[in-house]
């Protein structure tokens, strides 16, 4: 994974934890 990837990655998970499906 690159590591401009991450922050992206790190930002989605966050949403979907104060957002859960």
């Amino acid at each position: 994974m690159q590591t401009e990837a991450l922050p992206l990655v790190n930002s989605l998970q966050l949403v979907e934890d104060k957002n859960p499906v």
